[in-house]
């Protein structure tokens, strides 16, 4: 998977579950976010969908860090 498909994944399966598990009203849990990114690559290269690579050298998209 390309990089900006993951994201997209990201940000319309992942993200709404942790901003409602985790945000609160003024409070933006940006730790949460930078886990939750990190645990779905990890989870995509152990199954083979993106490379060690891959994995190693891509930074944090935008919606995980202020």
């Amino acid at each position: 998977m390309k990089k900006i498909e993951v994201e997209k994944v990201f940000r319309e399966q992942q993200l709404p579950f942790i901003k409602r598990a985790f945000d609160s009203p003024g409070h933006i849990d940006w730790p949460a976010r930078r886990q939750g990114w990190n645990d779905l690559v990890d989870q995509l290269c152990k199954t083979g969908h993106v490379t060690v690579n891959q994995r190693m050298n891509w930074t944090q998209p935008r919606c995980v860090n202020p």
